[in-house]
């Protein structure tokens, strides 16, 4: 027998994550976990990194991203070396070697959901970076509804706002004109 160190009933009340996407749009995100990994396949390497939304109403809320950076597929490393360059043009950065160096460093990216089946073959929605915004940066395309919204959509802070006159979006670091 073994002490769990605690006491629990079924009466109590655990508040558990919550594990529904934010709406899509534009958040302010940081790195808080990094490192590099083999692929599934062992034919390259990818970054792997958890953000978290730095304000707003989904405040701490994390996303769970991968990147390519070595592959045997010279166009999937190509592809993958540019995201990783987008990412560290968002974060301010002007080289990285070393995981460590992306750590807390605020970054805009657009945010849009993607249906997946679980390992245990349900359908499911995620959170996915779509493009991180830059200035100078080419715009990351509209992101597609959800096939099936996961929940009632809530009003989530979309930097930058979308500004129709021009076509494109406002970016935060733009002055009014």
């Amino acid at each position: 027998m073994a002490d769990l160190g605690f006491s629990l009933s079924v009466d109590d009340v655990i508040e558990t994550p919550d594990f529904e996407p934010m709406p899509e749009g534009d958040y302010e995100l940081q790195i808080v976990e990094a490192d590099v990994r083999a692929n599934s396949k062992g034919t390259g390497s990818l970054l792997e990194y958890k953000a978290e939304v730095v304000s707003g109403e989904f405040e701490g809320k994390s996303i769970f991203e991968r990147i390519n950076i070595r592959h045997e597929n010279a166009t999937a490393q190509a592809i993958g070396q540019k995201a990783l360059q987008d990412l560290i043009k968002a974060a301010g950065v002007r080289g990285v070697s070393d995981t460590d160096e992306l750590l807390y460093k605020p970054f805009f990216a657009r945010v849009a959901i993607e249906a997946y089946k679980s390992r245990n073959g349900e359908d499911r929605t995620r959170n996915v970076v779509k493009g991180y915004l830059y200035e100078g940066a080419p715009t990351p395309p509209e992101s597609k509804p959800a096939a099936t919204p996961a929940a009632t959509p809530r009003s989530a802070p979309t930097r930058p706002a979308a500004n129709s006159a021009s076509g494109g979006s406002k970016l935060p670091w733009k002055k009014p004109s």
